[in-house]
């Protein structure tokens, strides 16, 4: 029975060191599977800074915190929780002109730039917009005659109105807040809707840019405020513009591909670059708005301070604590001896069993006596005690079994009186 017993709980201890060790080793291939996923990026959007496929820009983040003076950081908040320098440049890639915006967001990055921050916003590649069918218009009539020519029916240069308050869109729009700033986007129309892969030109006057730079956007920018500088221009639309905002500056592109990881190797711009950038400073990469957020849960917590080791030391003493309750170390005690326990029901049985154990049969009727005239003392009458010792003569030399017939004897007569 006990080597029955014994190869069962090794069976156990067997079978829990197994499922241990499997566990383990699914942990390790899912941490070491999400950490090479990780480290190529291709989980977050494209031209994210943590991206290093050719759709990301980390490239372009590793290489300015590679040079002199420059040191780059990311942004995982919402920019009203703005805590980087005032003078850092602040840079959003691959962001949609029509993408819903948060107010509070809106006036929070433009009261930065008044202070002295540096935005560079780069747009999304949009493809051409399909253009309207023709509709046949008015039969022509032949107007007057007359030399004169005809009276304008508008003015040549209309007022600009003032820009619409953001509150008054249900859902505002990047290009509602690039109102307030005096800009305004367009899509080429044609036929077909299909992607654009032209060259752009710098601006004449401006010097220390490349003669072209690849350009795969439909998306151009219009109607101007003078405050704007045109960069670089698309079949003579402007593309790159950069103005003064308070003290700081803004710079928008249509097009994201010449900072992204694919065309930093074969369309490099440098000097296109280094004018959007500026002087050696902080440069932050949002990525808030590509949805990847700061969120201080206990894994955060954990990675921060370094307690990694402590969780590892947690882990493998539960798993020992499991393994202790699965399959107990010391051998499973067997039941050879189980007929020579005692089992008392009650205190009764159980005074009755030590008894049993503790005072031999012979000397039961002796121990009663003497119990007897411990307790009754000099309260015992002369009959009693003679009673008691006649029966003792009495019973001496007799059987064990004859003391019961003997212990009734003087119960019997004791309790008469």
């Amino acid at each position: 029975m006990s080597q029955v017993q014994s190869s069962r709980g090794l069976r156990r201890t067997v079978v829990a060191f197994a499922v241990i060790v499997l566990l383990a080793t699914l942990t390790f291939g899912i941490g070491r599977l999400f950490s090479l996923r990780m480290a190529v990026g291709d989980s977050y959007p494209p031209y994210s800074s943590l991206r290093t496929d050719p759709l990301g820009s980390k490239v372009l983040a590793e290489s300015l915190s590679d040079l002199p003076g420059f040191s780059v950081r990311r942004n995982f908040r919402p920019i009203a929780r703005w805590k980087g320098p005032e003078t850092a440049t602040l840079v959003y890639l691959g962001i949609e002109y029509d993408a819903d915006i948060d107010e509070k967001e809106v006036a929070a990055v433009e009261k930065l730039v008044r202070n002295g921050l540096r935005l560079i916003v780069t747009f999304a590649a949009e493809a051409k917009r399909a253009a309207p069918a023709a509709t046949p218009g008015p039969a022509f009539t032949p107007g007057p005659t007359s030399a004169s020519p005809p009276t304008p029916t508008t003015t040549p240069n209309p007022p600009k109105s003032a820009p619409t308050p953001l509150a008054q869109y249900s859902k505002p729009k990047f290009h509602h807040a690039a109102e307030h700033w005096g800009v305004s986007f367009e899509v080429e129309e044609d036929t077909q809707r299909d992607a654009v892969h032209r060259i752009a030109v710098p601006e004449d006057g401006q010097k220390d840019l490349e003669l072209s730079v690849q350009w795969h956007t439909a998306l151009y920018l219009k109607g101007l405020d003078p405050a704007w500088s045109v960069l670089y221009r698309r079949d003579n639309v402007p593309v790159v513009i950069e103005r003064t905002f308070g003290r700081g500056s803004i710079v928008l592109c249509t097009d994201s591909y010449f900072l992204s990881n694919e065309g930093l190797h074969t369309a490099r711009a440098p000097k296109l670059v280094a004018r959007l950038v500026g002087t050696p400073q902080t440069v932050v990469f949002d990525e808030f708005h590509n949805g990847v957020a700061e969120n201080p849960n206990v894994a955060g917590l954990v990675k921060k301070h370094g307690l990694g080791g402590a969780v590892l030391a947690l882990l493998g003493i539960a798993a020992l604590f499991i393994w202790k309750n699965a399959a107990p170390f010391l051998p499973h005690r067997t039941d050879d001896n189980q007929g020579t326990h005692v089992r008392g029901f009650d205190a009764g049985q159980g005074f009755i069993n030590l008894l049993r154990r503790g005072v031999p049969t012979s000397q039961l009727l002796e121990l009663c006596v003497s119990e007897w005239r411990k307790t009754r003392g000099h309260r015992a009458k002369d009959k009693e005690k003679a009673h008691v010792d006649a029966v003792l003569r009495a019973h001496s030399g007799r059987t064990a079994r004859d003391a019961t017939a003997a212990y009734r004897t003087i119960a019997t007569r004791l309790n008469r009186r």
